[in-house]
């Protein structure tokens, strides 16, 4: 809809400082669809160019993901945190290089530089961390080198600047005896060192002494020297005893002799260092909290395959005398330690303790992202072992009458303390050694969790992301087809139904590998990778009724070559149609070592089983995260792991009218644990309908409803994330008025992996107390159809916070490919926009109150990309979403979208 709004016109506060003439330019990845986070991508920024020495850069978007630099930057002028905050991620490869202006990190909000290793930034005129009251500057090297041409101020204006210099080179051309480090800013110097221009050790004398300059977060000491030849003051810090990063090859040297632990080591390397400790934890290794050995860097590994750690402790009564626990893990540091999404934010870590159905989450705390440095860390948490009902007894340590489940160790799942999020678990963390210690058992917490320098011998990660080799149109790109071992291959020609005949390779044995040329895709020494495979193979008529199947088979999950087997039950089952089956897999945690691959790298190799399988094309891809300039991206997005989600062979709708009698492929789900389920009549006068509702506490416990899909209603669970559409018939009760529900959690597919997701209660629809029956609208962007608590098959478990009935539910699917391609079967139940000028002449748009999800977007020209509207969403006479803006005198177009 096209709309004439009348503009208003603003005074900018303007900077009172002499400076070049500039053009200014914002970090806006937000309005970029594809943005990979990249310093160097045009699209990021609100001038559509990326920004030299003509421009001002600044960072003020809330929200607005962190930059990363991997390259060369070149601003004029650099401005963070100016009436809003920003990030910068100085990576491997990247040198970012302002002009002759002077830089705020932190002008007047929160903003923060990282430098890594193999990173620099270059100031060439004053450096403000901190400048005006209310801004929080940070800077942080995590190795690197960081120069200042011109003064250097923490808090130099009334603003908290921070300097923490964990590795890497400060050096400062220009020093103050007093406003370098003013009000509550502080430098923290750890295993890194800052170089200052001049004898300045009488004034660093004071800044120690009122505990502006420490180390090791005040636990270390500061040294400085000045060397008149170089006419230089170099400052470091000296570690204080027992404090990390620790020797990987032993337990930490600041762990106490007198006090209680129960240790596991996953290759019996680390012995009892005394009497005190107890060899007794283990690992589980079944359903969401399997493992795979390996080894890594010298040392056996292993690595989370599913969701959870699960640690059997044999002697887990003994905890029941002790309201804490400590844990102290052996964890290597690649990307599985950092939070998922978000690598600039400490990782949290959560513990589940207890039994069914009174399990209890604990939070273990925080670690920083230095953690992420390529070696094995020593990593140490602390949990309450809560009381149960008040006393005697700890949920650690004592099984409670009404248990539920595996309890043999005193846990859930069979296990004595399970390790999970809630950044969707710990798949792809790698441990070596677990402990438990009662509190204070090895030393301070944050004493321990001190990370080394990066390991960067291995250099960056290429810029790439996908290898191929297409037999039939003989081209080849970095990917070749080995013909060794026991992997030998027989080229053939004419393969194929008439129309489609094409070159392609036959294993003479059951197996079919390639090799990955020039390392193009990385090297063994680099963080394991999810990569998906794709290939085109022929079904041929003779392997009709043969049980002929073909698909992944091993895989390298180590840089020693370590190798874990890909699970039969996902190959493809040929049926002799005659045609050629282009498919995809996902195989997680793949290290570039390859199997049998010879010099050259590789990922996973392939089996035919019961005939041999002609293939004309294969591609691998790995699906790169992080930072990576190609993060976030999927190269073969058009190759699905089951090709038949394109045909109209599975169904895409479901029904369950508890009125009516209807169970089309839906049913109420199974009540037990924390879902017990209510179905009896309700409704206003009138209108009263047989409906479901959550028990709480009349029939067991329960605030959730869930939802069985019937007969494979939707295809198998076996079948890629699926979009969902969800409508949910509801009695909008006037006795639970502010009362919400929502889909809370379901469960995706993540790189190959199955992880949870959730709607936050900002999705919740909130009963308004019109006495009626209405219906509520969510879509789920990506789901599996394996259930939460719930199966066969179940989608999304709903939280509810009140008695409220439900007597329908309705499911469509919307595909992605195929004749129902886009089709949604429940689009008549998303809500439509209005515009329309109100009594004071803003612009009032509105909807009906039925999609939380719902979200208005904004362009000033077709072409330019849609962004949300920044505005107030109310709801009227309980019936209408709405939104006011002010009028502006411009032209504008709005949209109503599902995200």
């Amino acid at each position: 809809m096209r709309t004439l709004l009348t503009a208003c016109l603003v005074a900018a506060p303007l900077i009172a400082a002499t400076v070049n003439a500039q053009t200014t330019t914002v970090w806006n990845p937000a309005a970029n669809p594809t943005t990979t986070g990249l310093w160097s991508e045009s699209a990021n920024w609100t001038g559509g160019v990326v920004p030299d020495y003509s421009y001002k850069v600044v960072f003020n978007v809330a929200g607005a993901s962190p930059c990363t630099v991997k390259s060369v930057a070149t601003p004029g002028q650099l401005v963070m945190g100016d009436g809003g905050p920003g990030t910068v991620i100085i990576g491997t490869g990247g040198t970012l290089t302002t002009g002759t202006n002077w830089t705020g990190l932190g002008y007047n909000n929160v903003a923060g530089i990282e430098v890594r290793s193999g990173g620099a930034a270059i100031f060439n005129d004053h450096l403000w961390v901190g400048f005006l009251p209310g801004a929080d500057g940070t800077l942080t090297l995590n190795g690197g080198t960081v120069n200042v041409s011109g003064m250097f101020g923490l808090g130099w204006n009334g603003g908290k600047g921070s300097a923490f210099i964990y590795n890497g080179t400060l050096n400062l051309a220009q020093w103050h005896p007093t406003d370098s480090i003013k009000s509550n800013s502080i430098m923290d110097i750890t295993a890194g060192k800052v170089v200052i221009t001049g004898n300045v050790l009488e004034s660093v004398s004071n800044y120690v002494a009122v505990g502006k300059i420490i180390s090791y977060a005040g636990a270390g000491t500061v040294a400085s020297a000045f060397d008149e030849a170089a006419g230089k003051t170099t400052l470091t810090g000296i570690r204080p005893i027992g404090v990390g990063p620790f020797a990987p090859t032993n337990w930490p040297t600041s762990i106490k002799p007198d006090k209680k632990v129960h240790f596991f080591a996953a290759d019996e390397s680390f012995g009892a260092p005394n009497e005190n400790w107890n060899n007794s934890l283990g690992l589980l290794n079944d359903g969401d909290q399997t493992t795979i050995d390996g080894m890594i860097k010298g040392f056996v590994s292993k690595k989370a395959a599913s969701s959870f750690f699960n640690i059997t402790d044999s002697a887990y009564q003994e905890w029941n005398a002790y309201d804490r626990i400590d844990i102290l893990m052996q964890v290597y540091g690649d990307i599985s330690v950092l939070k998922p999404g978000n690598l600039t934010l400490p990782r949290h870590i959560q513990f589940l303790t207890g039994t069914v159905p009174t399990e209890l989450a604990v939070d273990g705390g925080d670690y920083s992202i230095a953690a992420y440095n390529q070696r094995w860390n020593w990593i140490a948490f602390s949990i309450t072992n809560t009381l149960i009902d008040g006393g005697p007894n700890h949920k650690v340590g004592f099984v409670p009458d009404g248990a539920q489940g595996n309890t043999t160790y005193g846990g859930v799942n069979g296990g004595t303390i399970r390790l999970q999020g809630p950044d969707n678990g710990v798949n792809g963390m790698s441990v070596h050694a677990i402990a438990f210690g009662e509190p204070g058992a090895f030393g301070a917490i944050a004493d321990i969790n001190q990370f080394d320098v990066p390991d960067v011998s291995c250099g960056p990660v290429p810029d790439e992301n996908l290898v191929g080799i297409d037999i039939a149109a003989s081209v080849t790109n970095h990917l070749v087809v080995l013909n060794d071992q026991d992997q030998t291959v027989t080229a053939v020609t004419d393969v194929g139904p008439t129309g489609d005949k094409r070159n392609a390779v036959l294993p003479q044995g059951t197996l079919l590998n390639f090799g990955i040329t020039d390392e193009f895709l990385g090297k063994p020494c680099h963080d394991n990778a999810t990569f998906k495979v794709c290939l085109d193979f022929y079904d041929d008529p003779a392997f009709a009724g043969m049980g002929v199947q073909f698909g992944p088979e091993a895989y390298a999950i180590d840089a020693s070559g370590a190798v874990a087997v890909f699970p039969a039950g996902q190959l493809q089952t040929l049926e002799g149609s005659g045609k050629w089956i282009r498919r995809s897999w996902l195989i997680p945690g793949v290290n570039l070592k390859g199997v049998n691959t010879g010099s050259l790298t590789g990922g996973p190799r392939f089996i035919c089983v019961n005939g041999q399988v002609a293939v004309s094309r294969c591609e691998m891809a790995i699906l790169r995260t992080g930072d990576h300039p190609l993060a976030g991206q999927d190269p073969l997005a058009d190759c699905y792991s089951d090709p038949l989600v394109c045909s109209d062979v599975y169904g895409n709708f479901a029904e369950l009218d508890l009125a009516r009698g209807i169970t089309d492929g839906l049913d109420v789900g199974t009540s037990g644990g924390d879902q017990f389920m209510v179905t009896e009549e309700a409704g206003p006068v009138g209108d009263r309908r047989m409906a479901v509702r959550p028990s709480y506490g009349d029939i067991g416990t329960g605030q959730f409803l869930n939802f069985a899909i019937l007969t494979n209603a939707f295809g198998p669970s076996t079948q890629p994330n699926a979009r969902l559409a969800m409508a949910v018939t509801y009695y909008d009760d006037p006795a639970l008025v502010g009362k919400g529900f929502r889909p809370q959690v379901w469960k995706m597919d993540s790189s190959g992996t199955e992880v949870f997701n959730y709607l936050q209660p900002k999705d919740n629809i909130v009963l308004q107390g019109t006495d009626k029956w209405r219906v509520a609208y969510w879509e789920l962007p990506a789901i599996k159809f394996t259930g939460v608590n719930q199966g066969p098959q179940a989608a999304a478990r709903f939280d509810l916070e009140g008695k409220i009935f439900v007597t329908r539910v309705r499911y469509a699917v919307i595909r992605a490919c195929g004749p129902n391609m886009g089709r949604n079967l429940l689009e008549s139940e998303k809500p439509s926009m209005t515009i329309a000028r109100d009594i004071d002449g803003q612009l009032k748009m509105t909807w009906l109150y039925k999609a939380p999800q719902n979200q208005i977007q904004g362009i000033n020209t077709f072409g330019e990309l849609w962004a949300p509207l920044q505005a107030t969403n109310t709801i009227e006479n309980s019936e209408w979403n709405a939104v006011l803006i002010a009028p502006e005198k411009t032209t504008r177009f709005f949209r109503l979208v599902m995200p």
